[in-house]
């Protein structure tokens, strides 16, 4: 539906949030694909938030798998990303 409409920020939620389900199922194959989907739209709509999201998911799935180092990786971009998201907005209150 959202893609329908032209909402990239609803794909990339919608995207994040079956990656959710598809990671509580234990699909992980799935939960990467809808993951990196969504962290791609998220990028180039500019959404650091959304970002985050998508690199922490990734993270939780790396860490189920038992890949501390991808998991500690994935942390550290969505660590980033949310610097970069409290940066903007310190800006913006200026």
């Amino acid at each position: 539906m959202y893609r329908r409409l032209g909402d990239e920020h609803g794909v990339a939620q919608a995207l994040l949030d079956l990656g959710h389900v598809a990671q509580h199922q234990e699909d992980r194959e799935q939960a990467t694909a809808h993951y990196e989907e969504s962290l791609m739209m998220y990028r180039k709509i500019g959404d650091l938030e959304g970002t985050a999201s998508a690199v922490n998911g990734m993270a939780v799935l790396a860490r189920n798998r038992g890949d501390l180092e991808g998991r500690a990786h994935l942390a550290r971009r969505a660590w980033v990303s949310i610097e970069s998201l409290v940066t903007a907005a310190a800006w913006r209150s200026v």
